[in-house]
């Protein structure tokens, strides 16, 4: 005969029991753990992107200034353009620049016909021809 008791007399495992407030505690740590890391990563990739983002202003400051001194190099040679063809690129200079060659071979045809040269030859020394 089987006793009641003797089946239900075995001692059970020991459960353990955590104190009511322990699940709430770990609960709240986890999720505290979960939320500092992504507040981490997200200070990282906000640090990142301002990092970033004042290099960028940075570098569009040094174009600007680029673009400036382009600019004023680009006035300074359209100005000395318009001072040249204003000065050398005029009907008076042309004339003087002829004049000029005009004389150059007259002087040295003068050369070569005082040096007993023939009209032929003080010709050709003139143009530069002959020396």
């Amino acid at each position: 005969m089987s006793c009641v008791r003797c089946a239900t007399s075995r001692t059970p495992k020991p459960v353990y029991v955590q104190p009511a407030g322990m699940d709430k505690l770990i609960e709240l740590m986890n999720s505290s753990l979960l939320s500092g890391a992504v507040i981490a990563v997200l200070a990282s990739w906000l640090t990142s992107r301002a990092r970033n983002r004042q290099d960028q202003q940075a570098e569009i400051g040094a174009l600007r200034v680029q673009a400036d001194a382009m600019t004023v190099a680009v006035v300074e040679l359209q100005a000395a353009v318009a001072a040249n063809r204003l000065l050398w690129d005029g009907p008076a200079e042309r004339a003087r620049s002829f004049l000029l060659a005009v004389m150059a071979a007259a002087d040295g045809a003068a050369r070569a016909r005082i040096a007993g040269g023939t009209h032929a030859q003080s010709a050709q020394v003139g143009f530069g021809r002959a020396g």
